[in-house]
Formats: C-alpha cells, sequence, structure tokens
C-alpha cells in the first residue's frame, strides 16, 4: 500500500476509483484484496493489473495463509533477481 501512495505522490501514478470490477472495465492498474478472498487468482488472471495487494487480515486462517503460500508459489516460481 505505502508503494502506491508513494506512487501517487511521485506522479508515478494516480488513483483511479472504480464503481466495480466486471466486464465493463478490462483495465486495473491497482488491485488490493484479503487472502480470505476465495478468487483473488482468478481476479488477477482476468484483469490483470500492473500491481496487486493481497493482504493477510485479523480474520484470515492458516489455510487462507497455505493458499496463498501456494497461489504464489504458482504464479512466480522463479525467483526475482533481488531475491538471489
Amino acid at each position: 500500500f505505502i508503494v502506491a501512495i508513494w506512487s501517487v505522490m511521485h506522479k508515478h501514478a494516480w488513483v483511479k476509483v472504480l464503481d466495480s470490477i466486471n466486464n465493463r472495465y478490462p483495465i486495473v492498474d491497482s488491485l488490493f484484496m484479503s487472502n480470505t478472498e476465495r478468487n483473488y487468482g482468478g481476479k488477477i488472471s482476468f484483469l490483470q493489473p500492473g500491481l496487486f495487494c493481497i493482504n493477510d487480515g485479523e480474520f484470515s486462517t492458516p489455510q487462507d495463509r497455505m493458499r496463498l503460500k501456494e497461489y504464489l508459489e504458482q504464479r512466480f516460481p522463479e525467483k526475482s533477481q533481488f531475491e538471489l
């Protein structure tokens, strides 16, 4: 979230408010959601945002965290150059 705010403050990004996410809005710059959402992988795949943030919340369970870990390992199978 801080990266998004910093980007807006330094004019590297702008805020776009959407009433809803559906076929009328096929392009989304940023997507924020909780790891308790059931279809975050589907939303990310469909919308292809430039940035996505999945937060751990007060109602997150160990199963939610495991599901998120599995999703991220599948989506990003290779470590980035910054993690080597």
